[in-house]
């Protein structure tokens, strides 16, 4: 996960984004604003005829898709409990931060 900066307008957006991969094929980024989140797929991914969309919920296009919530099928990715503690702990993360 990485951390950028933009500016809009005369306003200072801070947004975390992420790479999202398909079987090793970068399938598009993951960003998180301070309005909410925002999913586009890369080009080359929607170029290629055989690459499956992430989600039936998240149909290949080039439209960013936005919501206000982390999408179901990321926010079902995202480990619970005991798990999150583990991963948190070898990363160096704060359970808040994923």
């Amino acid at each position: 996960m990485e951390w950028k900066l933009f500016l809009k307008g005369s306003e200072e957006l801070i947004q975390k984004t992420c790479e999202v991969y398909v079987r090793d094929a970068l399938a598009g980024i993951l960003a998180q604003t301070d309005e909410g989140y925002e999913f586009s797929y890369a080009q080359e991914y929607l170029l290629d005829l055989n690459a499956q969309p992430v989600s039936l919920t998240l149909p290949k296009t080039g439209e960013v898709y936005f919501s206000t919530t982390l999408f179901p099928f990321f926010d079902g990715l995202i480990p619970e409990s005991w798990l999150l503690n583990v991963i948190c702990h070898k990363k160096n993360l704060e359970t808040g931060s994923i």
